[in-house]
């Protein structure tokens, strides 16, 4: 049982070994996300409240911001998280079931040392501003086995950040576990038994292509 919040950290070992994850001691004050329900209408506008007073309070280090927000992401199974500057500030928002929720504006002062520390923990170069770059980090929060890809490009008002969040530990759903309609279930399992012949997987961020296509190989 979790009576505090615990941190992700993110530690950079020496000699380029990968980017592993360790927890950071607890917050003395801080959301139970132990006993919070992401499904209840309260959790989004009380997490949205406490990353906005982590973000204009001066004493708070840039890393338990990064990771909170991580972490957060994380709790509400958003797909993506988004960090965009936006003329003054900078805004944070998830992506929960295809929809893009904004969660807070962060002071633009903010902008830089949290790229910098996304770019730290997926080993990218914190010196390159003016291209793209792609990166990831693996790590766990609280038992969930996380993969996160991280891409940095830059706009008109300064370097933007994408973090997909993939949940390795999600137990991957059979084909029939989908709702899909029998008729159309039916005829999708005959297209996967085709000798030749492509089907193509369309969707919003967030739908579950990707996990209907690995279901699909599976049954192969």
């Amino acid at each position: 049982v979790f009576t505090a919040l615990l941190l992700l950290r993110f530690v950079i070992p020496r000699r380029g070994a990968e980017a592993m994850a360790a927890a950071a001691p607890a917050r003395a004050v801080g959301l139970d996300y132990a006993s919070m329900d992401r499904d209840d209408a309260k959790s989004f506008p009380r997490i949205c409240e406490y990353i906005g007073a982590m973000a204009q309070d001066a004493s708070v280090e840039i890393i338990d911001l990064v990771d909170e927000i991580i972490l957060s992401g994380s709790f509400l199974n958003a797909s993506d998280i988004h960090i965009e500057p936006k003329g003054k500030v900078v805004k944070v928002a998830f992506r929960v079931d295809g929809i893009l929720k904004d969660v807070v504006q962060c002071p633009k002062h903010l902008e830089q040392a949290i790229v910098n520390r996304l770019k730290i923990t997926s080993r990218l170069d914190i010196s390159k501003t003016d291209a793209p770059q792609d990166g990831r980090v693996e790590g766990k929060v609280r038992g969930r086995q996380l993969n996160l890809r991280v891409s940095i490009f830059p706009t008109l008002h300064g370097e933007k950040a994408v973090i997909r969040i993939l949940d390795s530990s999600t137990k991957l759903p059979k084909l029939d576990e989908f709702g899909i309609n029998t008729e159309v279930l039916a005829e999708f399992r005959r297209l996967l038994r085709s000798p030749q012949g492509m089907i193509l997987f369309t969707g919003p961020t967030g739908s579950g292509k990707t996990t209907l296509m690995y279901s699909a190989l599976r049954s192969i």
